[in-house]
């Protein structure tokens, strides 16, 4: 089982969601760019906002990266499940509508479990 559902309707979305995870940050051609991946002001983290690449980030200041669900969860982790849980909230889908975010829920109950 994988994210890949909740990822795919994060990068449909990731304009506003980047605008709403890191309001210092701004567009910069193909990419957003922020001073790390915590939303400080500057300019040392990228995060590619097109194509196969998109939600990828690296903070070429500290060497940090990640997929946009890891960027999630340096502001609403603790980890992946807290940040899945979060990212599900953030689409605007309900758990019980939908059998593929029920999925999602046995998987970030499953990730919780394994810490």
């Amino acid at each position: 089982m994988s994210l890949h559902p909740l990822k795919q309707a994060l990068l449909t979305r990731l304009p506003e969601l980047l605008a709403d995870l890191l309001p210092a940050g701004k567009p910069s051609g193909k990419d957003f760019i922020v001073g790390n991946e915590q939303g400080e002001p500057g300019k040392s983290c990228v995060i590619s906002m097109d194509g196969e690449w998109g939600g990828w980030w690296q903070d070429f200041a500290t060497g940090n990266h990640g997929d946009i669900i890891d960027l999630i969860a340096v502001h609403h982790g603790p980890g992946i499940g807290a940040a899945a849980r979060w990212a599900a909230g953030w689409v605007g889908r309900s758990e019980e509508h939908t059998s593929e975010l029920q999925s999602l829920r046995h998987l970030v109950c499953r990730l919780l479990l394994e810490k």
